[in-house]
């Protein structure tokens, strides 16, 4: 039987997120984001089964949303983007699985764009 560890790395692939950065102030007191920063990781997505919809809190979650598992302990917080199969996730929960294997599984919701309606 093969490791998560090993599976990851062979069917990974490397893939651009871009993770949020805190803003500043301008003159007049308006915060002002700036742009996220690209960061470059070896991860698998995959859509969320029905097993896993049942895991997650209901409601919550459909079966367009993805889960992304990164090896190592790659920084991936809340809020941070990517696209995959020309769309655009958002990451909103992240479970450290340090203490089973070396990886790490997120959630990431679709994005709804003017550019893809559903």
């Amino acid at each position: 039987m093969r490791s998560v560890s090993y599976l990851i790395r062979k069917n990974g692939r490397f893939m651009e997120f871009y993770v949020p950065s805190s803003g500043d102030f301008d003159s007049r007191g308006r915060y002002v984001p700036l742009d996220p920063t690209p960061m470059k990781a070896r991860a698998v997505v995959m859509h969320l089964t029905s097993d896993d919809l049942r895991f997650y809190e209901a409601g919550v979650y459909t079966s367009k949303d993805a889960k992304v598992i990164t090896f190592g302990r790659v920084p991936l917080p809340v809020g941070t983007t990517f696209n995959w199969q020309g769309s655009k996730y958002e990451i909103l929960e992240r479970t450290d699985n340090s203490h089973l294997v070396d990886a790490q599984v997120h959630v990431a919701v679709k994005v709804v764009t003017v550019d893809d309606p559903a």
